[in-house]
């Protein structure tokens, strides 16, 4: 057998495990349909039969959900050629011989045979690929953390409204830190109740906030300091300043931060 025939590895992939064929033209069946499940010891154990089989390999599977990555990147990392096609190419794909089965073996098989004839149009799976996948997992990431974000803020509002009503709307939530906290979380988890600014005078409680936010790096202005001690004196809170209520406001507060550094964290992951 030549050494660098053309040998085509199709691979059904699935969650816990994928069904490997492998053929060669002429109908030749090199290896029937077997499986392997998606651990080191059988992945590695499927990189040594490929590379025992010899010839000149190239490994097809469908892109289906994230199932394919393990497969895909540890024969990439092992040096064959892997494709991964869109799944609707492979079903489109009129294969006779097994056209009326739907197993796993006979969709292996299928694929294989989609390998050798579409050969020297199939497109190399390359560190492009392996790119845009880490940017799509960065972005579902992104997702599920500002979906949580708008979640956690809500009740951090709802929380605000017995204690501090109107707090949230006193800076707007455009104003950030570098760790992406929005800045009335800040000021709220400092004075999480209406008396803890009463208890100052006016101009206690703006030089107090002009260190604070001196320490937090936010702009400073005297009018925004007068307006928030105008705010406190018209809210009327439902929840009494106690330290219940505190340690539910902090918590609160340290939650939102968390995901909003998360959050901040995954955006400048994305925009490297």
């Amino acid at each position: 057998m030549k050494s660098m025939e053309i040998t085509a590895v199709g691979i059904d992939v699935s969650k816990s495990k994928s069904t490997v064929a492998i053929r060669r033209p002429g109908g030749v069946i090199v290896a029937r349909p077997f499986d392997i499940s998606h651990s080191n010891h059988d992945l590695e154990k499927l990189v040594s039969i490929l590379k025992t089989t010899g010839g000149d390999i190239r490994v097809v599977m469908e892109h289906t959900s994230n199932y394919w990555k393990p497969i895909a990147l540890t024969l990439k990392e092992a040096g064959f050629y892997v494709s991964v096609v869109n799944a609707m190419l492979i079903h489109d794909f009129s294969d006779n011989s097994i056209r009326k089965l739907k197993t796993d073996r006979a969709d292996s098989l299928k694929i294989a045979n989609y390998a050798l004839t579409f050969w020297n149009e199939l497109p190399p799976f390359n560190d492009e690929d392996e790119t845009r996948l880490v940017l799509r997992e960065q972005s579902r990431m992104y997702e599920r953390l500002a979906s949580t974000a708008t979640s956690l803020r809500n009740g951090l509002i709802a929380l605000a409204d017995q204690t501090f009503p109107s707090i949230d709307q006193a800076f707007g939530h455009a104003i950030k830190n570098a760790d992406g906290h929005e800045k009335w979380v800040d000021f709220f988890s400092i004075y999480w109740h209406r008396d803890c600014v009463l208890r100052l005078s006016i101009e206690k409680f703006t030089e107090s906030y002009r260190k604070w936010c001196l320490r937090r790096n936010y702009k400073f202005r005297t009018n925004t300091a007068h307006k928030l001690y105008a705010l406190a004196q018209d809210a009327v809170p439902t929840l009494p300043k106690n330290n219940g209520t505190k340690a539910l406001v902090l918590q609160a507060c340290k939650s939102l931060n968390a995901v909003c550094e998360a959050k901040q964290s995954t955006q400048e992951e994305m925009n490297r």
